[in-house]
Protein backbone atom coordinates (compact mmCIF):
# COMPACT_ATOMS: atom_id res chain seq x y z
CA UNK A 1 0.00 0.00 0.00
CA UNK A 2 1.52 3.50 -0.77
CA UNK A 3 0.24 6.18 1.28
CA UNK A 4 -0.41 9.59 -0.59
CA UNK A 5 2.37 12.51 0.88
CA UNK A 6 0.08 15.05 0.19
CA UNK A 7 -3.95 13.85 1.90
CA UNK A 8 -2.12 10.66 3.92
CA UNK A 9 -4.85 8.47 1.92
CA UNK A 10 -3.88 5.70 0.42
CA UNK A 11 -2.83 6.02 -3.31
CA UNK A 12 -5.08 4.53 -5.84
CA UNK A 13 -3.52 5.13 -8.92
CA UNK A 14 -1.39 2.38 -10.77
CA UNK A 15 1.78 2.85 -11.16
CA UNK A 16 3.55 2.18 -15.20
CA UNK A 17 6.66 0.78 -14.41
CA UNK A 18 9.67 2.59 -16.44
CA UNK A 19 12.49 -0.77 -16.08
CA UNK A 20 16.25 0.71 -16.05
CA UNK A 21 14.91 4.47 -15.92
CA UNK A 22 16.88 7.12 -14.13
CA UNK A 23 15.14 9.65 -13.01
CA UNK A 24 17.06 12.96 -13.34
CA UNK A 25 16.15 15.85 -10.86
CA UNK A 26 18.27 18.97 -12.14
CA UNK A 27 17.41 22.31 -13.89
CA UNK A 28 16.52 21.22 -17.87
CA UNK A 29 20.01 20.18 -19.64
CA UNK A 30 18.10 22.12 -22.64
CA UNK A 31 18.57 25.45 -20.88
CA UNK A 32 21.58 25.20 -19.39
CA UNK A 33 25.15 26.51 -21.33
CA UNK A 34 27.61 26.19 -19.32
CA UNK A 35 30.18 23.81 -17.75
CA UNK A 36 26.67 22.71 -15.47
CA UNK A 37 25.55 21.33 -18.86
CA UNK A 38 28.28 19.46 -19.58
CA UNK A 39 28.84 17.61 -16.24
CA UNK A 40 24.78 16.55 -16.41
CA UNK A 41 25.59 15.46 -20.11
CA UNK A 42 28.25 13.22 -18.55
CA UNK A 43 25.82 12.01 -15.93
CA UNK A 44 23.20 10.83 -18.89
CA UNK A 45 26.21 9.46 -21.43
CA UNK A 46 27.23 7.37 -18.49
CA UNK A 47 23.49 6.25 -17.81
CA UNK A 48 22.81 5.61 -21.59
CA UNK A 49 26.39 3.45 -21.52
CA UNK A 50 25.14 1.18 -18.81
CA UNK A 51 21.61 1.15 -20.70
CA UNK A 52 19.52 2.97 -18.69
CA UNK A 53 16.94 5.26 -20.19
CA UNK A 54 16.32 9.04 -18.61
CA UNK A 55 13.14 11.03 -17.22
CA UNK A 56 14.06 14.30 -16.75
CA UNK A 57 11.91 15.87 -14.04
CA UNK A 58 11.41 18.73 -15.47
CA UNK A 59 10.16 17.93 -18.63
CA UNK A 60 7.06 15.89 -16.68
CA UNK A 61 4.35 18.64 -17.99
CA UNK A 62 0.51 16.62 -17.73
CA UNK A 63 -2.87 18.11 -16.47
CA UNK A 64 -3.69 17.98 -13.18
CA UNK A 65 -1.64 17.83 -10.08
CA UNK A 66 2.26 18.49 -10.83
CA UNK A 67 3.09 17.04 -7.99
CA UNK A 68 1.39 13.84 -8.52
CA UNK A 69 3.04 13.25 -11.63
CA UNK A 70 6.14 13.58 -10.32
CA UNK A 71 4.80 11.43 -7.59
CA UNK A 72 3.82 8.74 -10.02
CA UNK A 73 6.89 8.65 -12.25
CA UNK A 74 9.61 8.71 -9.58
CA UNK A 75 7.24 5.25 -8.57
CA UNK A 76 8.03 3.74 -11.39
CA UNK A 77 11.83 4.61 -12.23
CA UNK A 78 14.47 2.06 -10.77
CA UNK A 79 16.78 5.25 -9.57
CA UNK A 80 17.50 9.00 -9.39
CA UNK A 81 19.85 11.01 -10.00
CA UNK A 82 19.60 14.53 -8.47
CA UNK A 83 22.16 17.44 -9.41
CA UNK A 84 22.81 20.57 -7.23
CA UNK A 85 25.29 23.61 -7.90
CA UNK A 86 25.86 27.05 -6.65
CA UNK A 87 23.90 29.60 -8.46
CA UNK A 88 20.44 27.30 -8.96
CA UNK A 89 17.49 29.74 -7.19
CA UNK A 90 16.31 28.47 -3.72
CA UNK A 91 13.05 26.84 -5.31
CA UNK A 92 14.97 24.63 -7.34
CA UNK A 93 16.94 23.64 -4.94
CA UNK A 94 13.72 22.73 -2.82
CA UNK A 95 12.06 20.86 -5.41
CA UNK A 96 15.14 18.90 -6.18
CA UNK A 97 15.26 17.41 -2.76
CA UNK A 98 11.89 17.12 -2.07
CA UNK A 99 11.43 15.15 -5.37
CA UNK A 100 14.83 12.98 -3.87
CA UNK A 101 13.23 12.55 -0.74
CA UNK A 102 10.37 11.16 -2.03
CA UNK A 103 12.49 8.82 -4.00
CA UNK A 104 14.22 7.59 -0.87
CA UNK A 105 10.78 7.20 0.84
CA UNK A 106 9.64 5.08 -1.80
CA UNK A 107 13.05 3.26 -1.49
CA UNK A 108 14.73 4.36 -4.67
CA UNK A 109 18.58 4.67 -4.64
CA UNK A 110 19.17 8.01 -5.70
CA UNK A 111 22.75 9.50 -6.43
CA UNK A 112 23.44 13.08 -5.33
CA UNK A 113 25.83 15.36 -7.35
CA UNK A 114 27.10 18.21 -5.06
CA UNK A 115 30.01 21.18 -6.25
CA UNK A 116 30.39 21.78 -2.96
CA UNK A 117 30.40 20.47 0.70
CA UNK A 118 27.63 22.88 2.12
CA UNK A 119 25.52 21.69 -1.01
CA UNK A 120 24.53 18.59 0.76
CA UNK A 121 22.64 18.11 3.38
CA UNK A 122 23.45 16.87 6.50
CA UNK A 123 20.83 14.09 6.70
CA UNK A 124 21.98 13.04 3.37
CA UNK A 125 25.55 11.72 4.33
CA UNK A 126 24.38 8.50 4.51
CA UNK A 127 23.60 8.22 0.69
CA UNK A 128 25.07 7.74 -2.64
CA UNK A 129 27.16 11.18 -2.92
CA UNK A 130 29.47 12.42 -5.57
CA UNK A 131 31.51 15.45 -5.45
CA UNK A 132 31.66 16.25 -9.56
CA UNK A 133 34.27 18.52 -9.32
CA UNK A 134 36.46 16.19 -8.32
CA UNK A 135 39.03 13.70 -10.55
CA UNK A 136 37.51 10.43 -11.23
CA UNK A 137 34.21 11.37 -10.50
CA UNK A 138 32.82 9.69 -13.32
CA UNK A 139 34.42 6.78 -12.47
CA UNK A 140 33.00 6.63 -8.98
CA UNK A 141 29.78 7.15 -10.67
CA UNK A 142 30.08 3.98 -12.82
CA UNK A 143 30.72 2.04 -10.26
CA UNK A 144 27.67 3.33 -8.03
CA UNK A 145 25.50 2.11 -10.53
CA UNK A 146 26.93 -1.30 -10.69
CA UNK A 147 26.47 -1.73 -7.25
CA UNK A 148 23.45 -0.79 -8.07
CA UNK A 149 22.26 -2.58 -10.38
CA UNK A 150 23.58 -5.42 -7.72
CA UNK A 151 20.74 -4.29 -5.16
CA UNK A 152 17.95 -6.65 -7.43
CA UNK A 153 19.83 -9.81 -7.15
CA UNK A 154 21.67 -9.25 -3.41
CA UNK A 155 18.76 -7.13 -1.61
CA UNK A 156 15.09 -7.04 -3.43
CA UNK A 157 14.77 -10.77 -4.33
CA UNK A 158 15.88 -12.29 -1.35
CA UNK A 159 13.36 -10.06 0.90
CA UNK A 160 10.70 -10.80 -1.60
CA UNK A 161 11.69 -14.71 -1.09
CA UNK A 162 11.46 -14.29 2.47
CA UNK A 163 8.56 -11.95 2.62
CA UNK A 164 6.63 -14.47 0.01
CA UNK A 165 7.96 -17.02 2.63
CA UNK A 166 6.06 -15.11 5.31
CA UNK A 167 2.68 -14.89 3.83
CA UNK A 168 3.07 -11.03 2.90
CA UNK A 169 2.24 -10.99 -0.45
CA UNK A 170 2.20 -6.92 -0.36
CA UNK A 171 5.63 -6.65 0.63
CA UNK A 172 6.53 -9.84 -1.59
CA UNK A 173 5.29 -8.47 -4.63
CA UNK A 174 7.07 -4.98 -3.66
CA UNK A 175 10.37 -6.06 -3.63
CA UNK A 176 10.17 -8.48 -6.91
CA UNK A 177 8.81 -4.84 -8.59
CA UNK A 178 11.78 -2.86 -7.36
CA UNK A 179 13.87 -6.00 -8.44
CA UNK A 180 12.72 -6.04 -12.22
CA UNK A 181 12.92 -2.15 -11.95
CA UNK A 182 16.39 -2.50 -11.57
CA UNK A 183 17.37 -5.47 -13.51
CA UNK A 184 14.48 -6.67 -15.78
CA UNK A 185 14.76 -10.52 -15.88
CA UNK A 186 12.12 -12.67 -17.33
CA UNK A 187 12.23 -14.66 -13.91
CA UNK A 188 11.20 -11.53 -11.83
CA UNK A 189 8.31 -11.07 -13.55
CA UNK A 190 7.09 -15.13 -13.59
CA UNK A 191 7.92 -14.29 -9.96
CA UNK A 192 5.53 -11.99 -9.97
CA UNK A 193 2.76 -14.06 -11.86
CA UNK A 194 2.87 -16.61 -9.57
CA UNK A 195 2.47 -14.08 -6.56
CA UNK A 196 -0.68 -13.46 -8.20
CA UNK A 197 -2.04 -16.65 -8.70
CA UNK A 198 -0.88 -17.53 -5.04
CA UNK A 199 -2.87 -14.74 -3.69
CA UNK A 200 -5.90 -15.36 -5.58
CA UNK A 201 -5.94 -19.17 -4.26
CA UNK A 202 -5.09 -17.84 -0.56
CA UNK A 203 -8.23 -18.18 1.85
CA UNK A 204 -9.00 -15.53 4.68
CA UNK A 205 -7.77 -12.75 2.88
CA UNK A 206 -10.06 -9.83 2.25
CA UNK A 207 -11.47 -9.70 -0.95
CA UNK A 208 -11.20 -6.10 -1.00
CA UNK A 209 -6.95 -6.33 -0.49
CA UNK A 210 -6.97 -9.39 -2.71
CA UNK A 211 -8.33 -7.45 -5.63
CA UNK A 212 -6.05 -4.59 -5.26
CA UNK A 213 -2.58 -6.38 -5.22
CA UNK A 214 -3.84 -8.75 -7.91
CA UNK A 215 -4.63 -5.80 -10.30
CA UNK A 216 -0.93 -4.08 -9.11
CA UNK A 217 0.68 -7.05 -10.09
CA UNK A 218 -1.42 -7.68 -13.35
CA UNK A 219 -1.29 -4.27 -14.41
CA UNK A 220 2.66 -4.19 -13.66
CA UNK A 221 3.59 -6.98 -15.85
CA UNK A 222 1.71 -6.76 -18.66
CA UNK A 223 2.89 -3.08 -19.24
CA UNK A 224 7.08 -4.19 -18.78
CA UNK A 225 8.48 -4.10 -22.11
Amino acid sequence: MIICPLNTGECNRLILPKPRTAFLMAPSIKHKRDAKNEVCHNIVKCLSALNYDVMEGSNIVRHGDYFCSICQATQGCALGIAVVYDGLPVSTISNIYLEAGIMLGFGKPVVLFVDKKRNLPTDYIRNYVIFYNARGYLSKYKSLLEDIAKLAEDFYEPLGQFAFNAGDYEKAAKYYQEAYLIDPKQQTLDKLKSIASELKKTEGIPDAYKKRLVENIEYFCSKTK
